[in-house]
């Protein structure tokens, strides 16, 4: 199967309140496995950090099927604010913030961390997820298993630049600013998907 991006147009990513990318039975209600505790030394705070803010979107394929990825991702006590869109139960104790999160299930991930120019890995995400990635499966999913970083930023649609990281320890891989990060389990795989961030994203 190639390794490029889909020629097709865009699909755009607004971060909509009723926006689904993928089948969101994939799974289930799962919105992390660590409650408040600590995940690789990233503390859940009561509210989100300004100092560094940026998004990237990851997406899950499994058999050529796109399975979408939770809402509420990294946030402790979510409540429905707008469904699907999660926020903080206000006043909730314990309730918090880890400085990865996803709010809706379009996959759009947020890096919001109090301090300045911090840069986040895919594997600090898949940590606070609770789902493990390896060459044999992604979470309960088995088979083999490939991962992309794709960069929004350079090209028209269908020529972005895809960088294959599959093998690659996800601890290492750097989660950049409008860039899509592809994660595929076998046997039969897609093009890596096309997107476009809506304007709003800083």
């Amino acid at each position: 199967m190639p390794v490029v991006n889909a020629a097709g147009p865009a699909f755009l990513l607004d971060d909509g309140a009723n926006e689904y990318v993928g089948d969101a039975a994939g799974f289930g209600t799962i919105v992390g496995a660590s409650g408040s505790a600590p995940v690789d030394g990233l503390a859940c705070a009561a509210s989100m950090g300004g100092a560094t803010h940026y998004h990237v979107h990851v997406s899950v394929f499994v058999n050529g099927h796109q399975y979408a990825v939770p809402a509420g991702i990294g946030i402790y006590e979510p409540a429905v604010y707008q469904a699907p869109y999660l926020v903080m139960t206000s006043g909730s104790p314990g309730a918090c913030y880890y400085a990865i999160h996803t709010h809706a299930l379009e996959g759009m991930v947020h890096v919001e961390d109090f301090s300045p120019n911090v840069v986040r890995t895919l594997g600090e995400f898949l940590d606070i997820w609770g789902q493990q990635l390896s060459l044999s499966g992604f979470g309960p999913y088995a088979g083999a298993t490939r991962w992309f970083d794709t960069d929004l930023t350079t090209g028209a649609p269908g020529s972005h630049p895809v960088t294959e990281l599959t093998g690659t320890d996800p601890h290492l891989v750097t989660m950049i600013d409008h860039h899509e990060y592809t994660i595929e389990v076998g046997p039969n795989y897609v093009d890596t998907p096309n997107f476009r961030f809506w304007s709003g994203y800083k």
